[in-house]
């Protein structure tokens, strides 16, 4: 499906048999744990623990968007989705389809960028149908994706938070809202 960053592979979160599609269909080690999308930011609260003020004052300026937030799993996903981690990655993607097929599901998904590993990720449908073929059940055409780079990663389980991978939000805007006093909008 398409997201605003790039097309990415999802299943149900809770689905041990629809996640392990998306780890073979990808070509991706079990040691590596699949990010997780949801619709609303109420919605965090079904796979995090430990939503603090900083994750809120973040997820209030920067969700839906580019940024995937790595917290403490809520322990409500399989071990698998996190690989035995006990962290979760989790963002609210800026794309109308994204956010009407995790609205109609009604649950997190677990959603990863749709390249063989160690390929360039899809920023449109013929490039999925290109990389996948038949390993894939449904390809969502939402045409070329807006930004066409993957989400920035910011870990909030580690002090201070640090990013994981640069994406479409740079440190200094995130710093900026984590140096906000708590009660800060």
């Amino acid at each position: 499906m398409p997201t605003e960053t790039v097309y990415g592979l999802a299943a149900r979160a809770g689905s041990g048999p629809a996640f392990e599609k998306v780890y073979a269909a990808k070509g991706r080690s079990y040691s590596q744990p699949l990010a997780v999308q949801v619709a609303a930011p109420e919605m965090l609260m079904l796979v995090c623990a430990d939503v603090t003020a900083a994750v809120r004052r973040i997820v209030e300026r920067f969700m839906p968007g580019p940024l995937t937030l790595v917290l403490s799993s809520a322990g409500t996903l399989p071990a698998a989705v996190t690989a035995g981690t006990g962290k979760v990655g989790v963002r609210i993607p800026d794309h109308p389809v994204a956010l009407a097929v995790l609205r109609a599901v009604g649950e997190p998904l677990v959603v990863t960028s749709a390249n063989l590993s160690g390929q360039p990720a899809a920023t449109e449908a013929g490039q999925v149908l290109g990389q996948f073929e038949d390993r894939v059940d449904l390809v969502l055409d939402g045409g070329p994706c807006a930004l066409g780079q993957e989400s920035t990663i910011l870990d909030m389980t580690v002090l201070p938070p640090r990013v994981l991978r640069k994406g479409a939000i740079g440190w200094p805007a995130l710093a900026a809202v984590l140096a906000e006093p708590a009660g800060t909008q």
